[in-house]
């Protein structure tokens, strides 16, 4: 108070100043707010992706991968015409007779060991962006795997349930 008093009696432009610091500080908290906005964006983005996203995506896919692979079991296509049109396209040659090495299982298990890694490191860096380490995001890792894999499971079902029948 005493060196605004004294900038006054001096014939200081201490009101000028003060309006410029003003105007200053209302851009800073305007800027925080838009980073933290952004942040929280981010956020929401890989929250979404790995509890949602890649879940749904891979419930989806794995059963489609299973109906595949038992109906390249099951198919009675000859070998002959695997080997005349086989070289014609090369759609032709993936109808193959052999018996298919990628099953349902391996599927699934594939699709499991991908979401717990992804599951970890997307917690991982969750905690980076709230808290500025990689600590702060291993509280999440059990809260993102719960919901990752619940939902997983819940779309083989739901997907299960209403195409199962038309296979």
């Amino acid at each position: 108070m005493w060196l605004i008093a004294e900038g006054i009696r001096n014939g200081g432009q201490i009101a000028t100043l003060l309006v410029q610091l003003s105007g200053d500080l209302r851009e800073e908290n305007a800027l925080r707010a838009e980073v933290s906005a952004n942040i929280s964006m981010y956020v929401l983005l890989i929250a979404f992706s790995a509890c949602v996203g890649a879940p749904v995506l891979f419930g989806i896919s794995s059963f489609i991968v299973g109906i595949l692979a038992e109906q390249k079991d099951n198919s009675s296509i000859s070998d002959t015409f695997v080997s005349d049109y086989g070289s014609r396209s090369p759609a032709f040659s993936l109808l193959s007779t052999s018996k298919s090495t990628i099953t349902e299982a391996f599927i699934v298990s594939f699709v499991q060991i991908t979401l717990f890694i992804s599951c970890i490191f997307s917690s991982l860096v969750l905690g980076i962006i709230t808290s500025g380490n990689e600590r702060g995001g291993v509280k999440f890792i059990p809260i993102v795997m719960i919901i990752s894999f619940s939902l997983f499971y819940i779309t083989r079902f739901f997907v299960a349930g209403m195409f199962g029948g038309m296979v």
